[in-house]
């Protein structure tokens, strides 16, 4: 298009999405999950806790899920309310509030999955390629961006909706 309008091919650069690889990198999962005392399997959520999100939908998910897989959930929004109240009512369950980017990958290199169930089209998810730098697989929804930054090698899309995320999760 821009070649369309008269603007020289020297002057256009293609813009990717990026990582910074040397914050997001894998960590020893073993020493990971020791440091922050997780024993089960482990899915980590992280994001703004708006209903778009899917912040609804995963609580909704893991209320009736086996109590032999942990959900950890680091964010803030408003939204964060409900976390807490799930929190306190399902065991397994833990909301650790905001967790600075910069710590974010021992969170992810811990995880045995990360969840990205937004509601709606979004952009390309940082989270995504955070987890994926990280080692870490990814359940999404079949969404927007997600659509190209998950791929059979690094993870699952699927169509979002309680049931969905349950039974991927317990597979």
């Amino acid at each position: 298009e821009l070649e369309r309008i008269k603007v020289p091919s020297r002057k256009i650069k293609i813009f990717r999405y990026w990582v910074n690889l040397k914050v997001f990198t894998p960590l020893n999962r073993k020493k990971a999950r020791i440091k922050l005392g997780w024993k089960k399997f482990t899915v980590f959520f992280v994001g703004r806790l708006i209903e778009t999100k899917g912040v609804l939908l995963f609580l909704d998910a893991f209320k009736n899920m086996d109590s032999d897989v942990n959900l950890v959930i680091a964010g803030s929004g408003p939204l964060a309310q409900n976390v807490k109240k799930a929190a306190a009512e399902i065991p397994n369950l833990q909301y650790l509030g905001r967790v600075d980017n910069t710590k974010l990958p021992l969170y992810y290199s811990a995880a045995d999955l990360v969840i990205v169930p937004s509601t709606v089209d979004e952009g390309f998810g940082f989270v995504v390629m955070e987890a994926t730098a990280c080692g870490t697989p990814v359940l999404a929804s079949n969404r927007g961006g997600l659509e190209d930054s998950v791929s059979p090698t690094t993870g699952r899309l699927i169509e979002p909706n309680a049931q969905n995320f349950a039974d991927e999760i317990q597979r």
